[in-house]
């Protein structure tokens, strides 16, 4: 009916003591797209609830990315589901590249390489396009599709998964890569829904930059231990002083050459070793 779809109810009932029957029939149509957004906006709420889970389980950006791929899947019920971070290359002038970290498929997957690049947004670029270097959440139920387009769009569009969700990442508010989710049954229209994808970003967002903090602190750890191991092992005498000038720490050969232990120096200025000397 008017080029959409349309469902009717009909009964049926036989009149008492003759041949006739009462039929009637009444569109059903209102009531069948109210349970499907409720069945749609269940599946999303339950896979951003997952996600919330993935998000304080997740020890590594690895960990991560493989794990909100496969709730995407197996919870959002979304076709395909990637992430991608942005490459911008060491020369400048290089055009930047999206590279795909970790994927989940139901069904037939994506091309093997999720690679790509797009060029810089000009009056001429797409709402995706656009979306994607201005770090905005995109949604729509069909993926433009040009001779130019990614290789996974035009895989995607072939068969005949045209919506996408794209979800951007950041990592201490600089943007460094994108959620890709496909489905057929994508809302670009929905408020409530583009809430939740929100939601979902800063979640994410906040737990790579929290893994990053993590990583930094894990490698600042090693490189002190790495620097104690290396001033106890040295054969001169070594002291470490604090930004007031008092020992914090000194090497088992100071101890042998002076006799001083840390108990002996910890907290004091290093000119009582002059005096001592002096006399």
């Amino acid at each position: 009916m008017h080029g959409q779809m349309c469902y009717f109810e009909t009964r049926c009932a036989a009149v008492p003591d003759t041949n006739e029957v009462v039929w009637m029939a009444w569109d059903d149509s209102s009531r069948r797209e109210i349970e499907r957004r409720l069945r749609h906006k269940t599946r999303m709420y339950d896979f951003v609830s997952q996600a919330s889970q993935v998000v304080a389980r997740s020890a590594s950006p690895e960990h991560l990315f493989r794990h909100i791929c496969d709730v995407a899947v197996n919870h959002g019920r979304f076709d395909h589901a990637w992430v991608a971070l942005i490459d911008t290359g060491p020369q400048e002038g290089h055009k930047p590249q999206w590279r795909g970290q970790a994927s989940a498929s139901k069904g037939t997957p994506l091309p093997a390489s999720l690679d790509f690049y797009l060029p810089e947004v000009s009056a001429h670029s797409d709402e995706l396009s656009v979306g994607l270097f201005q770090g905005q959440i995109f949604r729509t139920r069909g993926l433009p599709c040009t001779e130019q387009s990614p290789q996974w769009i035009q895989a995607a569009v072939t068969a005949g998964t045209k919506g996408c969700v794209v979800i951007p990442l950041r990592r201490d508010n600089a943007l460094v890569g994108h959620l890709f989710l496909l489905g057929r049954r994508v809302s670009d229209d929905d408020p409530e829904e583009l809430s939740l994808f929100e939601a979902l970003s800063l979640d994410l967002s906040f737990a790579l930059s929290n893994l990053h903090h993590k990583a930094i602190h894990a490698q600042d750890q090693e490189r002190m231990r790495l620097h104690a191991a290396a001033l106890e092992s040295a054969h001169e005498g070594m002291i470490v002083l604090d930004s007031n000038q008092h020992l914090v720490s000194i090497n088992r050969a100071f101890t042998k050459l002076t006799g001083y232990t840390e108990a002996d120096v910890l907290g004091h200025r290093p000119e009582f070793l002059l005096s001592q000397h002096s006399q």
